[in-house]
């Protein structure tokens, strides 16, 4: 029973710290209204909620390695710990941002560190949309230069400006087929 404590206790911790930044950092910012967006899409907050749990099994392995040996039996808890530590600020920086889509293309607005990265409508190539087999659906952005934004599906709150806001650029739309594992180009409909 003690074990199920330590295993929780990082994680609970992690979750505490995740609300606190998701309060901060879904209210609304002056950059919202300066650069007058179409649509704002947030990050997936939720999904951090759910990422200490992810080491629950690893963590059940290590103390089934550690159980023998009364010296290691703080062994689990301190490398569940550890990676729980160095998993906060780099889930911090590189997952807290913001997409603005404007008439000039779309910025992301990192919001831990305030820079953002602007790519413009002519960098679009084209949108999709893929179901997901194991995981959640989900839209997503490529451009020319071949990188790519992937959003949940339901990061966006207003899909129909989504699909907007391509129609309107005659962006090419796709949608994923999971039986040949390809993209084909569908109407620009949206999905």
């Amino acid at each position: 029973m003690p074990d199920i404590f330590l295993m929780l206790i990082p994680a609970i911790l992690f979750d505490l710290i995740t609300l606190f930044f998701i309060f901060i950092y879904k209210r609304k910012i002056p950059f919202d209204d300066e650069i007058q967006p179409e649509l704002i899409i947030n990050p997936n907050y939720w999904g951090y909620l759910v990422f200490p749990f992810v080491f629950f099994i690893p963590y059940a392995w290590l103390i089934g390695l550690t159980q023998d040996n009364p010296d290691l039996v703080m062994l689990p808890f301190l490398i569940f710990s550890l990676v729980i530590i160095i998993s906060i600020p780099l889930f911090f920086y590189f997952g807290f941002k913001r997409y603005y889509f404007t008439g000039k293309g779309i910025v992301v607005l990192n919001l831990v560190s305030s820079k953002y990265k602007f790519y413009a409508t002519e960098t679009i190539k084209a949108y999709y949309y893929r179901v997901g087999i194991r995981g959640s659906n989900t839209y997503g952005v490529v451009f020319v230069n071949n990188g790519k934004i992937t959003f949940d599906a339901f990061q966006i709150k207003d899909k129909k400006k989504f699909v907007e806001y391509f129609k309107k650029r005659n962006i090419k739309y796709y949608e994923y087929d999971s039986l040949t594992d390809n993209f084909y180009l569908k109407d620009n409909s949206g999905g």
